[in-house]
């Protein structure tokens, strides 16, 4: 057998299972800390692409499809001991890695994106049989029969909403900035230049370029494209076409523009808008004849389905008396082409040297433009300078035009989309080096480029935008009050109610990476910290890992901007703490969606806090969604804490206070004389690898006092859920016994239970890796009462034997899963029978013979 044969989905590779550990640590609290890592299961194939596929595939469908309800407890456990064991280069096995050890599906759940391209091949061979298929790599079709107007992005539309989490709403981050004004490096030509080239020149035949110094107040723009030969990245001339009527589009839709607060999917017309506005000494939003050449550029675009036709007609409006205004607005906006504004080869030796010199400018040269990406086609993300330019864009200004022959990325519409796919490679960049490039799916015509690219992208700064969903593997500490001895877990229902924003602070480079050093330091401390007791803490929490630990780093900076804005003795600090002497204690965790950047390493747990004042450090968008800074705020709360919530993304500054002080105070002091007095709960906490956000609560984490160990070890060797109860030593029922397994009245131990570890795992490895299916039907009947009845080991036979008849008879994951549920179905009882495996024979058998008569049937 080939090594192809071993690691395909129709033979399965051997399945490699690790041992359950539960280690107790006494805290000082008391209460003890239960650290559990599960028993679970790897591949010992060196890129078993395929079996992560499938297991991908296996997330949950109408189970939980917004992934609020527990279960699945261990399996963020399992991405992160599987990342412990990764190369740290190779991204796309890393990636697949993680979105394969996810147990729901949730509205927003994020689809691969490094591993696509590997997966694209496997993704496609296998829909054709599919029925419930939930992922795709096929592209959206767009449509080609669009007016230029429309094509172009030029119709205004109303506010965009982006994916916040839970559902989709309005995202509470500011929009990019505008393009700045005050000139910068590289070498620029005016469009009034540009617009009359018919093919774009080398830079050393170019006419003489605008040096990029200057505070003249030009529009620069920084134009992103595809290479279309190894020798003229535009041969035809179609790019230059497509921006010179692209640009033409966007004046004339700024002009058209009925107020500043318009909105476009190109993005460019807002960008033209905030320049005129800027030039307000020229007149021109005022000026009639300019707004009559706009109507009729509009309208000519609007007849016109190519860019030859309208750019013939378009010219023809260039008359006076707007040809002068038209004139000087050309020659105000510059455009920097990489052809035609750095030195081409072959270069003097000089030419060299500036060219060289240039390429590591390029963030620097870029961030004082707007960029606009014209995308030919979906090659685009894959090429890694486009990508690199895409994410430069991202952190200024960006715009799109889609020419009649293009693809659309939306990088206006899914802005948050990109931002967090750009934040996830700088993540993964700096903390896993610039190696890590190399199996990020980018690639260049030159491979000693991605090292330079891969250095640029690393210096980039993160934009802290969400777009996650709620099921994210969670890392990190989660701080709970405990007072009295126990954890306050109590949450006011009108958490929002009192909150007041207090100011708004500058977030100037509080984005920006750190040295990699800095960053172990960052995960060595704040994710592991024991509890919170100083009179100031200070919790982070956001969706990616890196950012969590540079704003943990950043935290004093925070701590010493708040206290410009806040009065400490009106919030209980005391006196003696006033000042710069003040440190707070820093705790941090997060929620990383892809966990390109992770290395499995920051145990998820909750910790005690005392803490007079809690400042919670999080992404702007993340508190209206999230369920576990509810929990946070609102049990500080009820423990008489208050809470101030600072977002760097936004600048924003909430407080929330314990007392009844919001816009209903008098009407709620009436109904409720004095506060509830939270009642706090004796339990011990449960710390694990990972585990999933909506599983990140008290009512997984906080277990009852005293819980036996070898109860929990049981739990994590049988891959059981302990909030759903553990299975108690008990004995073989009568039910059971009838069945034909053991006798009625024999003790199980659990030492009888551990011994099925091995086979408990690899069952549903197998069962995950070669079919997509799990939860569906094969763990209910493998739940803690089913061990303490005895009738569990029989489910792990049938289910065994299931599982490899429809391995061997079929390839298609998505068919044996069609199988399985034929069979499964069909028994509405608790327990599998026995002679199910026989059907399962029948059928496959059956189905054999169809398809062969149909092979031999004359076509």
């Amino acid at each position: 057998m080939s090594e192809a044969d071993e690691g395909s989905p129709r033979h399965g590779q051997a399945i490699e299972v690790h041992d359950q550990t539960v280690e107790v640590v006494e805290r000082a609290e008391g209460y003890r800390e239960l650290r559990c890592r599960p028993a679970t299961w790897s591949y010992p194939g060196r890129r078993p692409i395929a079996e992560l596929l499938t297991e991908y595939y296996s997330q949950r469908m109408d189970v939980d499809p917004y992934g609020t309800q527990s279960g699945g407890i261990w399996s963020g456990s399992d991405a992160a001991l599987r990342l412990q064991r990764l190369p740290a280069d190779d991204l796309a096995l890393r990636e697949i890695t993680a979105l394969a050890s996810r147990r729901s599906t949730g509205l927003n759940a994020p689809s691969p994106w490094v591993s696509s391209r590997e997966l694209e091949t496997l993704a496609k061979e296998w829909e054709g049989e599919a029925r419930d298929i939930h992922f795709s790599q096929r592209p959206p079709v767009e449509s080609r029969d669009n007016d230029l107007w429309t094509q172009y992005g030029m119709t205004e539309t109303p506010g965009l909403e982006v994916i916040t989490g839970y559902a989709m709403g309005p995202s509470r981050v500011r929009p990019s900035a505008q393009a700045r004004a005050d000139g910068g490096l590289g070498s620029w030509q005016p469009w009034s230049v540009v617009a009359t080239w018919k093919r774009w020149p080398r830079r050393q035949q170019a006419y003489a370029s605008v040096p990029g110094t200057g505070t003249d107040g030009h529009l620069r723009i920084f134009v992103s494209h595809r290479w279309e030969s190894l020798d003229h990245p535009d041969p035809d001339g179609a790019q230059l076409l497509a921006l010179n009527v692209g640009l033409t589009l966007s004046l004339a839709a700024a002009v058209l523009a009925g107020g500043d607060e318009f909105t476009t999917r190109s993005r460019l017309p807002e960008l033209f808008r905030a320049h005129l506005r800027r030039a307000h000494h020229l007149g021109l939003l005022g000026d009639a004849a300019l707004r009559r050449w706009a109507s009729q550029v509009r309208e000519v675009a609007q007849g016109a389905t190519n860019e030859e036709s309208f750019d013939r007609d378009a010219t023809a409006l260039d008359v006076a008396p707007v040809d002068r205004l038209l004139r000087d607005v050309r020659e105000r906006v510059l455009i920097w082409y990489d052809y035609v504004s750095m030195f081409q080869a072959p270069r003097t030796e000089d030419e060299e040297v500036a060219f060289r010199a240039e390429i590591l400018q390029l963030n620097a040269i870029q961030s004082r433009a707007a960029t606009v990406v014209i995308a030919g086609d979906v090659q685009y993300v894959e090429r890694a300078w486009c990508f690199l330019e895409l994410c430069g864009g991202l952190r200024g200004a960006m715009a799109e035009l889609t020419p009649s022959w293009g693809t659309s990325l939306d990088v206006g519409t899914r802005h948050t989309r990109w931002t967090a796919l750009s934040d996830q490679l700088i993540g993964a960049l700096n903390v896993l080096g610039v190696e890590a490039i190399q199996h990020s799916g980018l690639e260049a015509t030159h491979p000693t480029d991605l090292p330079v690219v891969a250095r640029l992208i690393s210096e980039l700064p993160l934009t802290g935008k969400v777009e996650t969903d709620d099921s994210d593997l969670v890392g990190g500490v989660i701080p709970i009050p405990r007072r009295g001895g126990g954890w306050v877990l109590d949450v006011p229902p009108d958490l929002d109610e009192g909150a007041v924003q207090v100011a708004e602070l500058a977030a100037a480079g509080f984005t920006t990476v750190p040295h990699h050093e800095e960053l172990c330091r960052a995960r060595a401390s704040f994710p592991t910290v024991d509890s919170l007791v100083d009179p100031v803490g200070i919790w982070v929490y956001t969706t990616q890992r890196t950012l969590s630990l540079v704003w943990a780093l950043r935290a004093q900076d925070f701590w010493s901007s708040l206290q410009g804005v806040l009065d400490l003795t009106e919030l209980g600090v005391a006196s003696a703490h006033h000042g710069q002497g003040l440190h707070p204690q820093v705790a941090c965790m997060w929620a990383d969606a892809r966990g390109l950047a992770e290395d499995g390493l920051g145990w998820t747990r909750i910790v005690p806090s005392t803490a007079s004042v809690l400042v919670v450090v999080t992404q702007a968008d993340l508190p209206p969604i999230c369920r576990i800074y509810e929990r946070v705020v609102g049990s500080h709360l009820a423990a008489g804490a208050t809470v101030i919530t600072y977002t760097p993304d936004s600048g924003a500054v909430t407080l929330h206070r314990p007392a009844l002080d919001g816009p209903r105070a008098g009407q709620r002091q009436r109904a409720r004389r004095t506060p509830p007095q939270p009642t706090p709960v004796e339990a011990d906490v449960l710390a694990l690898p990972r585990v999933r956000r909506s599983d990140a609560y008290p009512r997984q984490l906080l277990l009852r006092q005293r819980l036996s160990t070898e109860d929990l070890e049981v739990c994590a060797a049988l891959r059981l859920d302990p909030a759903r109860g553990t299975p108690l030593p008990g004995m073989v029922t009568a039910a059971v016994a009838a069945s034909g397994v053991g006798t009625a009245g024999t003790a199980i131990p659990a030492s009888d239970m551990l011994a099925y570890r091995d086979q408990r795992v690899r069952v549903e490895a197998r069962a995950r890796s070669v079919a997509g299916t799990w939860e569906q039907w094969f763990e209910p009947r493998l739940q803690a009462s089913a061990w303490s009845e005895g009738m569990a080991t029989t489910q792990l036979d049938v289910i065994e034997q299931l599982v490899d008849a429809v391995a061997a008879g079929f390839d298609n994951p998505f068919r044996r899963r069609r199988l399985l549920d034929v069979l499964v179905t069909e028994h509405e009882g608790y327990a599998l029978p026995p002679w199910i495996v026989g059907e399962a024979a029948q059928l496959i058998e059956g189905i054999g013979d169809l398809e062969t008569q149909a092979g031999d049937a004359p076509q």
